[in-house]
């Protein structure tokens, strides 16, 4: 039994099936993450990144090439994307970390950033319907 004073294990990312049931204040975290236009631009340059990786990754595998592509970007790319101060850029990174929308890895002396796109789905699916309701219709 944990002693009284144990703190609880951390929380670990939701990614995957675990990431379609979304709390409210998960979806919120991630509203208010991506009000900010630069932590948009930074999301909108992951997800171009990791769309072209995968396009790479598909024509390199036809051709017997098994070496991967990135499917991030380092902190300091981020910094020339967001023609902002080192600290406020630190401070977009953190607060889409926080949100669970990117994962940070620290590789050598680099921190790579990675985007959560299970995440991602999940939430946009909590905004948009799966199927029209009868206020949505154009037919009527």
């Amino acid at each position: 039994m944990p002693s009284p004073r144990s703190k609880p294990a951390p929380k670990k990312p939701r990614s995957g099936r675990a990431a379609s049931a979304l709390s409210e204040a998960q979806g919120v975290r991630i509203a208010k993450a991506l009000a900010d236009p630069s932590r948009w631009r930074i999301i909108q340059a992951l997800r171009s990144k990791s769309d072209s990786s995968a396009r790479s990754r598909r024509s390199s595998t036809r051709d017997g090439d098994q070496s991967s592509a990135c499917d991030g970007l380092t902190c300091g790319e981020v910094g020339r994307l967001c023609p902002q101060r080192q600290p406020t850029v630190s401070h977009h990174v953190r607060t889409l970390e926080r949100s669970g929308l990117i994962t940070v890895t620290k590789q050598g002396q680099f921190h790579l950033l990675t985007l959560n796109e299970p995440l991602l789905k999940a939430w946009l699916q909590t905004l948009a319907p799966t199927r029209p309701t009868r206020a949505y219709r154009e037919d009527d």
